[in-house]
């Protein structure tokens, strides 16, 4: 398998990511309408970094079947969220 192909499967998985969380909220018996989140112009200008960012990081692995692939493009949004919401503590200076 190619890095384009590695590629355009991670942005697949980045891409039923976001669907799987469009179907939980549109499952929601509570919530009428478009939620807040989707309307913001913040949202949507990231959305296609984030889905980059799933695609470059399956590229840059050694994965040589299509679902790996897939999964890491599913993972990577989430652990980048991750690491930006908890950043790593760094020893003190000397």
């Amino acid at each position: 398998m190619s890095g384009f192909e590695r590629f355009l499967w991670g942005l697949v998985g980045g891409f039923a990511r976001e669907v799987v969380k469009l179907w939980r909220v549109s499952q929601d018996d509570g919530v009428l309408g478009i939620p807040p989140l989707y309307r913001r112009l913040p949202y949507w200008l990231s959305f296609p970094l984030m889905l980059g960012v799933g695609g470059a990081a399956a590229a840059a692995s050694t994965v040589d079947h299509p679902f790996a692939a897939f999964a890491i493009g599913v993972a990577a949004p989430p652990i980048i969220e991750y690491l930006y919401n908890r950043p790593p503590k760094l020893p003190p200076a000397l």
